[in-house]
């Protein structure tokens, strides 16, 4: 069976989803608590919605949310999805929630996410290889490096004039050892990982091919044994790459040996893609946080004078775009918001008043900077996304009140949402022309 296609916060019943997913109603009822007691999924009267983007497995089934801002989506979209979130965990600090569903948990437990830890597996094999220990040999007369401590320890030196000199010497040979038990247990790791993506459909989504080893050995058991040869290997490693393997090796058997079975779902995603949206437009615009410290701090002053100053505000995106001879400062704030201008939905659809009065409240805190490096050309916008191939300029939002001030109307930007992600997964910037026909060429006067 195909993985089943649902969409964030769009309101399901109980019969549709055992429609969709193909189930008795007894195993829906399961998946069902799983997703709400790891807050992926609300009910209310009966209706459930996905507060969730990105790959679920559970009971065999694999799920895959796509964002609310997506009419109908097709499998490369799903996939350009995933190495988003790939890319994302590998170049973001993780915030501690989105570990649950995106990261690997570090140390061994029963909470650590199986699908993420697969990931890393299979891309750390890609990339390193086998687990291996480099084996030192001491070769006679060889061709490698010459271990003069040997040599002059354990050779017969001969006096030729007013020098000794050994006529055979030792050198250095390293070998790696492929035959250790931990290189064993590390196929078999992989084996199994490889199998549970073809079996569940999985490595169309991560793209990887089956992996088979010739002389691979199922005789031995991932138990608490293993689990103790692996804390005694890991407590004699040196190497980066070898102790992260290590205890991630660990976690997986742990894993593997006492999750329960009630407990059987997997996650690659996120509960948080507003904070993934955020992180795309940061970079692609590429943000000038030293600029931060231009916002005054607010100041807290008891009645004896004393003052203290706490966090400022904090913009998503300050940044310059150099156009022909002029200089534009660019204000913005990535909304993960389906904008819409229908009265009928336009509450729950748009960015809210503080959201307004909040980015307003940023081009009031920059007007001394303004003045000083003396910029005429300012944008303040939100930035949201689309699924079509068009930077798109949707409109703007004001108060009116707001106007007698020397603040910009905020522009409602729509970016095309599979261009910026291939920006951001190849670390691309937007180009300045990109910027000037978006903002400038059409920002109303």
């Amino acid at each position: 069976m195909g993985p089943i296609y649902i969409k964030e916060l769009l309101p399901y019943t109980m019969r549709e989803l055992q429609a969709k997913l193909n189930v008795t109603e007894s195993d829906l009822k399961r998946i069902i608590a799983n997703l709400m007691e790891k807050n992926i999924i609300d009910r209310k009267n009966m209706i459930y919605v996905f507060k969730y983007v990105g790959l679920i497995e559970s009971f065999g089934r694999v799920m895959f949310v796509y964002p609310k801002y997506i009419g109908h989506i097709n499998e490369n979209q799903a996939v350009q999805l995933i190495r988003l979130f790939r890319e994302y965990s590998r170049s973001e600090k993780l915030e501690h929630e989105e570990f649950e569903t995106l990261g690997i948990q570090r140390t061994s437990g029963q909470s650590s996410n199986l699908i993420p830890l697969i990931d890393f597996f299979i891309q750390d094999y890609l990339e390193s290889g086998l687990y291996s220990n480099d084996i030192t040999i001491h070769e006679l007369n060889g061709v490698n490096e010459i271990d003069w401590e040997k040599t002059v320890n354990e050779s017969t030196a001969y006096k030729v004039g007013n020098q000794f000199v050994h006529l055979d010497y030792y050198s250095i040979d390293r070998m790696q050892d492929t035959y250790d038990l931990i290189t064993k247990m590390h196929k078999i790791i992989l084996a199994e990982c490889s199998d549970y993506l073809i079996k569940t459909g999985l490595n169309y989504f991560l793209g990887y091919s089956k992996i088979v080893f010739d002389d691979y050995n199922q005789s031995i058991e991932l138990d608490e044994v293993a689990i103790t040869a692996l804390d005694n290997e890991l407590n004699n490693q040196f190497n980066d790459r070898n102790i992260t393997l290590l205890k991630n090796m660990i976690t997986y058997i742990s894993r593997r040996n006492y999750v329960s079975p009630n407990d059987n779902v997997s996650f690659f995603g996120t509960k948080h893609f507003h904070k993934i949206w955020e992180k795309v437009c940061i970079y692609i615009f590429t943000n000038m946080p030293q600029l931060y410290k231009e916002i005054d701090r607010p100041i807290w002053e008891d009645n004896l004078g004393n003052k203290l100053s706490a966090r400022s505000l904090s913009p998503d995106i300050i940044t310059e775009a150099n156009i022909g001879s002029d200089t534009f400062f660019l204000l913005l704030d990535a909304k993960y918001y389906n904008i819409s201008f229908n009265e009928n939905n336009f509450e729950n659809k748009n960015p809210k008043l503080e959201d307004i009065t909040k980015q307003y409240l940023y081009d009031l805190a920059l007007e001394d900077y303004y003045k000083r490096m003396e910029y005429n050309n300012k944008i303040n916008a939100f930035l949201v996304p689309n699924e079509s191939e068009e930077f798109k300029l949707l409109g703007k939002v004001y108060i009116n009140f707001l106007k007698q001030l020397p603040l910009k109307d905020i522009l409602i930007v729509s970016l095309p949402a599979e261009i910026v992600y291939k920006y951001y997964i190849f670390k691309r910037k937007l180009s300045n022309e990109i910027i000037s026909e978006l903002f400038i060429d059409g920002y109303p006067s």
